[in-house]
């Protein structure tokens, strides 16, 4: 359920006068005449004051009385339980009245709070309960603080806020106080206390000011001052201003009574008291607060209001403001008033004016992007029954009014935000509200009344016209008489190519141009003879004498009935006005209209026509124009650059808004959870000796605090059990509610939206940044469950309450009282607990303080934001062509619009537009105005109907013009409807003409035999329960069935538009379309009648629903609807009604109906009829049931081209059938087989048939085995559905397909074998063959781990149950006297007498000597023998291995040892070891930067160009968004190392393997699964997956040590066989590619069998390869038969010839080698084998050989 934000406005008690004062000073009033006029607002009661005698008052600052409202704001949240806190009222105040000390320093530190800072924090608390206590009526000190703190309040300057709180003060135990404190002497100087009388003096005067029915109580005070001064004789500075300031008050309150007494009360009722007077007003209307006051609200007093002037002239331009002003402003009002009256008076009638809201509360403030709000929740079963999605309720700028004692007060609030808000304070829950939602869109008048108040004198433009109603209309001040005009746009070809440039400045081009006549681009403007003719500007003649009065006249009013072009020719002059731009000022073009629709409308038809790509501004956020998206002023913000003063804005806000948020989510939690010590400890809420008391002995300060308390250990991190959805809201808390805050149904608050995210798009380092920033701060908290000493077995919602008890009830103590205390540990433990909640308020108040600091930086940094955006808006409108808005737009804009002073303003629709809509949206410099509308179709539409009916308000400025005879023009030829249609136009516009295009291009409707009808009947309407809206069940079903057969007569649903007069209709029509049978209508639209201005459509259906025996036609008397709804059709319009009642009862529908009479369109039901079967008579349709009983009509039975029939029931669309698709099989006989053709006819192409499918039985020839298949099909082995057994690679038996068994394809077999493997865990594994992957990557444990974590806990794996918590015992430390025990430890609970057998129960061997003494172990109450413990916790510290380290524990139950006094020393010493490994493992600054540079890691190694598959690192990046532990980040480096070990892999594979060879995708498989593995839901890798991918890792390095056979063959010297080698090979390939795991024997053996191979590939002797020693060879480059070994068969060359020259020694062995005289020595031989050579270079057998050779 969706929330809601309000802007507060302010709270105003009602208040009687006081009889008995009024009859005090009646008899010397009596004579007075004069006429108090109504205080509206603070600023016209302080001019009142003034022109009394009164001053102004004067801020601190420097500063007076600031304009304007202040306002905060509220959310409403919808259907949640509510969490309220609200101040009571005084009568109950006095029941609980808190503690002194505590309560004055609260108001002590209101009073020394910072001015701007004090309303928002008085607001908050309990201001009235302090008000009524009573010790505000004796105690001088409190009297005193109040004052001081009032007197504060009246210094801020905030009105509103002022207002407030000052209205709180009448009639509270405060004013008592003060009544007895004044004539009271100062017990220090024994003088009158002058300060406080001073200051009271103030607030008296302030509050007169604003309310001056307190007049009657503050006249008593001010009396005994009167007195007191009287009788003084002292005569100091002091006497002195107080006798001033106490003049100026009563002075003051005399002149209020004086007007009271001759205030004539009106009668009261419910509906305002208007008052039309020529009378000048009471108050000048810049000074009324836009928002209405107490007094106009819930006093019936007569409302100053003054018609519009639409027959003669305004005076002057503050009587037009004036007039405007005040009916607008009544306009929303008005029913705002009387729906609070009527609720006041209790009438059981319908309330229409508001809608009403009960059991709303109040979830408290919240700060989001914009400032302070409020969070308002609704009623669980109000909620639930609004359709939130389609309503209007509490939509943005909606006005609401709040009370919880029926409007006896209220507060003003406005919505703020329909989207989701986060609660992030806590409040007590209180009283529940009543809210009222007036009908009136407040948004939509708020900003035309402030521009309204800001027009001044010399910026009202056009004075002669709009006031005085000049009919000489002059041209513009930018045209002369010598002002020339191209004509092009007009003369060109409306479908001819534009090319539009906006920079650097406008230049529009035509293609086609040339063909204009130079004579016609450059005309005098004011010269008519020069202009083209109307044929040559495809123009008609109005149109054309529209055109002209346009573009010469500075105001140009032009009306267009329906379809005479009014837009088109609006495009027209826009297109003229912007190619001859260079005529005037470069200021851009302002496009007006009131409807977003209407705008886009036009706007997209001047981009369209311009092809505009820029210089076209869209302000505003609610366009639905896919179009207008590039042209939207927040898509033109995001091409402004960025300036670093704003990025230092936003960062200094950002910053804030963190700090509120994180300080907000503390104030929360310590609300549900219990804060740690250290949290406490560092906010400075316990004193160092308490402090140093509670962790007296301990070591563990987080373990202290919990004992203290009473509280389990066992424990849960909130972060850790969060769901999914509150762990993502968590994280958008940081930005996302920040940014996304987007409210669709306010287009202004959307565009401050969408600015927002486009600022977001300088730094998206800086948000990330941000948000871990936040995420880091956040101290861990934690939520306990705990049970009572007296609960050992309660329930989760009993400890849920021990808990909520502990954290929730109100302290009992004060600052002094918790200064007495010594001893923590000696206090019960409901002490203790009030104890911690007295901490608990004093570390909820310092975050309170914090967030008051900021929320006061937040509200400047949103100030100065704000200025900035408006500086920037401005610089993208003032250098656009053409900016379009919406007049509300225009309003909220004005400050703008006046700087960047438009000349030329366009208005659309402008007969739909209030008066004061358009003022406000002219600037002073605005030279010429152009209105196009229709004031006889829609009017402005005002809230109050009696506002239109007696003062006006309803008459635009451009109907005013046309009523008073300002020159206009009038389109007189229409292009929409045909001319029957038309004909009914002619009661409204007699003039109008039909153009030839609507006689020949506007077809008859098919299947009725009318285009224009009028279906009457007598069935009567219904009215809703609540009386708002009317509906016509018959009208609806028939409208619904008369379009179902529209769509069978073959229409498009976009063809169809259904109109209605009501809402009710609409919405019934609309379920009715839902219903199953009206599928076929999905896409029509259901339109109510004032939603369709400026549309059309081919066919309307019309319901006008009104049918009743009172001949009340409602709406259907109103012309302009029924204008606009008879104008739509261009083709067929048929309607629904009464047609003797409206005849009779209206002379408007009288002239209508004789148009249907003379045409013969008007009966009982509609004439359907067949085109084709003209002889079959016409079927009257005169229910809806009509149309089911003939739908479409008989069957069609024409021949289609294949031959067959028709199979379709008579059609009206495509009577040629060359769209229908024979659907009659063909079953012609097939020529390979004896079966037919079961195809749908395909006449197009007779002789292919298709293969046959027919099933039949088959036999496959490679196994032999029957398959079913379809006839035209050849079996083949992959059809075969036969099982076999087969054993599989992994040894397992499995039925397979037969298929498989004969390709060997066994890959997508899955065995399921169970694995039965024993786990390195010792668990043993329960996944299958296939799952573990032939138990070479085994699936995770899925076993209890039962090993005990270094901190003595195991790990949860299940949820503890309640049988397994255990309730702690706490213990008083006391000697053993005569017992068991030892001195200093708790006393066993068991005697040696009366316990005999359990305390002699041998359990270490010494329980049954006399002496024995025995230790009650406090954590479990087990009462064990001393000496044999003594030992067995000796053995478990010194004897426990290296790496556990963990408490002691009880050797009968294994509970551990926590709070022993004997074994304490032992526990600290094994928790301080525990918290050194805890602060290693937890360090949140190394996880934070071990995090980073592991993902800079990856960074890195995605940027090396050989790494190809990057899609593994991307989704390992991708968890950078998260925070994660150490356990998280292990598993990230782990993954890691394994993707760069895989990646090392394929690129040394790539240099032994050739990269297509078999061996080489293989190997890709290998890493493949792998990868696969790594990355399936698991962030975290057990000790079997660790060996398991590292074992796999090593098969995959030595697969690629495999040799080819090609190549051993190659490789291998003759001396060796190829067949051993081959088998050695085969060897290694059967190890790394076997169906089971690679152990490290299996590694062990690879590398013997590789070296052995490697081994036989050496030369004889050399241990070289076949490779290196054709490298050595080719590197010496010497011919055959130089190579040479000496006696050891060390190998060496000769060189030159060959021969041998001299003996050397072999450097390897130092033998002899070389020779003499070219004789080699004998020891030494050729070495043929080196080179290939068979004889030495130099020998015998040489030259022998070149001999032959030579020979």
């Amino acid at each position: 359920m969706s929330e809601k934000d309000f802007d507060h406005v302010g709270m105003f008690p009602h208040s009687t006068i006081d009889s008995v004062a009024q009859s005090r000073r009646q008899d010397q009033l009596q004579n007075t005449k004069r006429k108090s006029p109504t205080f509206e607002t603070v600023d016209e009661a302080k001019r009142f004051c003034m022109d009394h005698g009164g001053r102004q008052q004067v801020l601190p600052t420097g500063k007076t009385w600031r304009e304007g409202e202040a306002y905060g704001r509220y959310e409403l949240e919808r259907g949640h339980k509510p969490d309220f806190h609200q101040p009571t009222d005084h009568h109950s105040s006095c029941e609980a009245n808190p503690q002194p000390s505590e309560d004055y320093r609260n108001l002590c530190e209101l009073a020394d709070k910072d001015l701007h800072l004090l309303i928002s924090e008085i607001l908050k608390v309990r201001f009235k309960v302090y008000l009524n206590d009573k010790r505000m009526g004796t105690d001088y000190k409190w009297i005193k603080i109040m004052t001081t703190i009032l007197e504060n309040v009246t210094l801020t300057g905030d009105c509103e806020g002022i207002s407030q709180i000052l209205i709180m003060i009448p009639g509270t135990i405060y004013m008592n106080g003060v009544h007895e404190e004044i004539r009271k002497p100062d017990i220090n100087t024994n003088q009158l206390k002058y300060d406080f009388i001073q200051s009271f003096l103030r607030i008296a005067d302030y509050l007169l000011t604003i309310m001056p029915h307190s007049e009657s109580e503050l006249s008593k005070i001010l009396e005994r001052i009167e007195i007191i001064i009287a009788k003084t004789n002292e005569n100091n500075e002091h006497v002195k201003d107080i006798k001033e300031s106490l003049q100026r008050a009563r002075t003051k309150a005399e002149t209020i009574f004086k007007f009271e007494q001759h205030q004539v009360k009106p009668q009261k009722t419910t509906n305002s008291n208007y008052c039309d007077t020529a009378h000048p007003p009471p108050n000048n209307y810049r000074h009324l607060s836009i928002m209405p006051t107490m007094t106009e609200l819930l006093d019936n007093q007569v409302v100053y209001l003054r018609r519009n002037i639409t027959k003669g002239v305004y005076v002057s331009p503050d009587h037009y403001l004036d007039i405007h002003f005040r009916l607008l402003r009544e306009d929303f009002v008005g029913p705002l008033r009387d729906g609070i009256q009527c609720y006041r008076s209790g009438v059981q009638t319908n309330n229409l004016n508001v809608r009403i809201h009960h059991n709303v509360r109040n979830l408290g403030p919240k700060t989001i992007n914009s400032g302070l709000v409020f969070q308002l929740k609704l009623d669980d079963r109000t909620a639930k029954r609004i359709h939130w999605q389609n309503s209007r309720r509490l939509i943005y700028g909606s006005l609401l009014a709040l009370t919880q004692d029926n409007f006896q007060s209220f507060m003003l609030v406005r919505a703020h935000s329909p989207d989701h808000v986060i609660v992030l304070n806590r409040l007590p829950s209180t009283v529940s509200l009543t809210m009222l939602e007036t009908t009136a869109y407040f948004e939509s008048y708020r900003p035309v009344l402030e521009a309204l108040q800001k027009i001044r004198y010399e910026q009202f433009p056009l004075i002669p016209y709009i006031l005085s109603l000049t009919k000489d209309v002059s041209p513009p001040d930018y045209i002369t008489v010598e002002t020339k005009y191209n004509f092009t746009p007009l003369l060109v070809k409306p479908s001819s190519r534009v090319t539009t440039y906006t920079r650097p400045s406008l230049k529009i081009m035509y293609c086609g141009h040339e063909g204009v006549l130079d004579k016609h681009k450059s005309v005098t403007l004011l010269d008519e003879s020069q202009w083209p003719t109307s044929d040559e500007m495809k123009l008609n003649p109005s149109q054309v004498k529209a055109l002209r009065l346009a573009l010469t006249k500075k105001v140009a009013v032009i009306q267009g009935p329906p379809g005479t072009g009014k837009t088109h020719l609006g495009v027209k002059i826009a297109e003229m006005l912007l190619y001859n731009h260079a005529v005037r000022d470069q200021t851009p073009i302002l496009i007006l209209s009131y409807t977003n629709h209407a705008l886009d409308q036009f706007l997209e038809q001047i981009k369209n026509r311009l092809s505009l790509t820029t210089g076209l501004i869209r302000v505003g956020g609610r366009s639905k124009t896919e179009s207008m998206n590039p042209f939207l002023l927040s898509t033109a913000r995001t091409h402004v650059k960025y300036l670093l003063f704003k990025r230092a804005i936003l960062e200094k806000k950002r910053d804030v808004e963190n700090t509120i948020k994180e300080t907000e989510e503390q104030i929360k939690n310590s609300y549900h959870t219990v804060v740690d010590l250290s949290t406490l400890k560092d906010a400075k809420v316990i004193d160092q000796f308490h402090l140093d008391s509670l962790l007296y002995d301990r070591y563990d300060e987080y373990f202290s605090l919990l004992d203290w308390l009473g509280i389990e250990h066992r424990l849960h991190r909130i972060n850790d059990c969060r769901n999914e959805e509150e762990t993502k809201l968590v994280h958008e808390n940081v930005h996302t509610d920040e940014y996304g805050e987007l409210v669709d149904e306010n287009e202004e608050e959307t565009e401050e939206n969408r600015r927002r995210f486009a600022d977001l798009e300088f730094d998206n380092e800086l948000r990330s940044e941000m948000r871990n920033r936040v995420l880091q701060r956040q101290r861990p908290q934690y939520e306990f469950y705990a049970d009572d000493n007296q609960q050992h077995e309660g329930s989760d919602q009993q400890r849920k309450s021990f808990i909520r008890r502990i954290l929730n009830l109100p302290t009992k103590l004060n600052e002094n009282t918790v200064k007495q205390i010594c001893n923590l540990w000696n206090l019960s433990f409901e002490q203790r607990h009030d104890l911690y909640r007295y901490w608990l308020e004093k570390y909820r108040r310092r975050c309170k303080v914090t967030l008051e600091r900021a929320q006061g930086s937040h509200d400047e940094y949103v100030g100065d934001y704000r200025k900035y955006l408006t500086v920037e808006d401005y610089e993208i409108m003032r250098n656009a062509t053409v900016i379009g808005m919406t007049t509300t737009c225009a309003a909220k804009y004005f400050t703008v619009l006046q700087k960047i002073g438009c000349k030329i303003i366009i208005v659309e629709e402008a007969a739909e537009i209030f008066e004061a809509h358009i003022i406000c949206s002219l600037s002073a410099k605005c030279e010429h105005l152009i209105l196009i509308g229709d004031h006889q179709q829609l009017r402005p539409n005002p809230t109050v109907y009696r506002l239109a009916q007696t003062y006006n308000i309803d008459v635009s400025l451009f109907e005013r013009f046309i009523k008073n005879d300002f020159p206009s023009v009038r389109l007189n030829i229409q292009y929409r409807m045909r001319p029957e249609i038309c004909d009914l136009m002619r009661s409204f516009y007699p003039d109008l003409q039909n153009h030839d295009i609507v006689k020949t291009e506007r077809p008859s409707i098919i299947g009725i035999k009318e285009n224009l009808y009028f279906i009457t009947h007598a069935h009567e309407e219904e009215t809703l329960t609540d009386a708002s809206s009317k509906r016509n069940p018959f009208e609806a079903e028939y409208i619904v069935e008369l379009a179902s057969y529209l769509i069978k007569q073959g229409y498009e649903t976009s063809q169809l538009t259904i109109l209605v007069m009501y809402l009710a209709q609409c919405q019934l029509i609309a379920k009715l379309m839902k219903e199953h049978k009206y599928t076929r209508l999905k896409g029509i639209r259901v339109m109510n009648v004032d939603n369709y201005q400026g549309e059309e459509n081919d066919i309307i259906l019309l319901s006008l629903v009104r049918n009743n025996l009172t001949n009340n036609l409602g709406f259907l008397k109103i012309q302009n609807r029924v204008c606009v709804a008879l104008s739509r059709a261009k083709c067929g319009l048929y309607i629904l009604g009464n047609f003797d009642m409206l005849r009779m009862t209206s002379d408007m529908w009288y002239k209508i109906a004789q148009t249907f009479i003379d045409q013969n369109a008007v009966g009982r039901g509609l004439n359907l009829y067949c085109i084709r079967h003209t002889d079959a008579p016409s079927f009257l349709a005169h229910s809806p049931k009509s149309f089911s009983e003939r739908p479409e009509g008989k069957l069609c039975d024409t021949r289609l081209p294949c031959g067959h029939k028709c199979y379709l029931v008579c059609h009206n669309y495509d009577l040629e059938h060359e769209k229908i698709k024979c659907r009659k099989t063909c079953d012609e006989s097939l020529v390979n087989c004896e079966h037919t053709c079961k195809r749908i006819c395909h006449s197009n192409e007779p002789s292919n048939h298709g293969p046959c499918h027919i099933l039949v039985e088959k036999i496959i020839h490679e196994c032999q085995h029957q398959v079913r298949i379809e006839c035209s099909a050849v079996p083949a082995i992959q059809h075969c559905k036969q099982l076999v057994s087969v054993h599989l690679p992994c040894g397992h038996s499995e039925n397979v397909l037969c298929h498989v068994e004969k390709t060997k394809s066994y890959d997508s077999v899955v065995c399921k074998v169970p694995c039965r493997q024993v786990l390195l865990c010792g668990h043993t594994c329960k996944g299958t063959c296939s799952t573990c992957q032939y138990g070479q990557l085994h699936v995770e444990c899925q076993e209890k781990c039962e090993k005990q974590l270094i901190c003595g806990h195991r790990p949860q794996n299940k949820t503890v149950t309640e049988k397994e918590t255990v309730n702690p015992r706490f213990f008083e430390v006391t000697r053993s006297i005569g017992g068991i025990g030892l001195c200093g430890e708790p006393c066993p609970s068991w005697c040696r007498i009366c316990d005999r057998q359990k305390v002699k129960e041998i359990f270490f061997g010494n329980e049954d000597e006399p002496d024995a003494r025995f230790v009650q172990l406090s954590d479990c109450r087990h009462i064990i023998e001393v000496d044999g413990l003594d030992r067995y916790i000796n053995d478990f510290v010194t004897k426990q291995e290296e790496k556990v380290i963990r408490l002691p524990d009880c050797p009968k139950c294994k509970t551990l040892v926590r709070r022993s006094v004997r074994y304490k020393h032992v526990v600290n010493e094994v928790q301080s070891w525990i918290e050194k490994v805890k602060t290693m493992q937890q360090n949140q600054d190394s996880v934070s930067r071990r995090q980073k540079q592991l993902f800079e890691l990856i960074q890195r190694f995605l940027k090396v160009k050989s790494v190809n598959d990057t899609e593994p690192l991307q989704k390992l990046s991708s968890l950078k968004r998260v925070k994660l532990n150490m356990s998280a980040l292990d598993y990230v480096e782990n993954t890691l190392t394994f993707l760069k070990e895989m990646h090392y892999l394929r690129l040394d594979a790539g240099k032994e393997i050739r990269l297509n060879s078999a061996n080489y995708r293989q190997m890709n498989t290998f890493i493949d699964r792998i990868v696969n593995y790594m990355f399936k839901k698991r962030h975290i890798y057990t000790q079997q997956q660790l060996h398991d991918i590292k074992y796999e890792l090593m098969r995959i390095k030595r697969f690629t040590f495999l040799y080819d056979d090609d190549f051993l063959i190659k490789e291998t010297s003759v001396q060796i066989s190829h067949n051993t080698i081959r088998e050695k090979n085969s060897d290694l390939r059967k190890l790394v590619l076997k169906c089971s795991p690679f152990t490290n024997q299996d590694c062990q053996q690879f590398d013997a069998l590789y070296n052995e191979i490697k081994t036989m590939l050496n030369l004889p002797g050399l241990g070289i390869t076949n490779d290196e020693r054709i490298q050595i060879v080719n590197a010496l480059n010497l011919k055959q038969g130089h190579w040479f070994i000496c006696q050891n068969g060390h190998p060496y060359v000769i060189g030159e010839c060959g021969g041998a020259t001299q003996r050397s020694h072999c450097p390897e062995c130092n033998a002899e080698i070389g020779g003499e005289n070219h004789q080699l020595i004998s020891t030494n031989q050729h070495f043929g084998l080196m080179d290939n050579s068979t004889t030495a270079a130099y020998s015998n057998n040489a030259h022998f050989n070149a001999a032959d050779w030579l020979n």
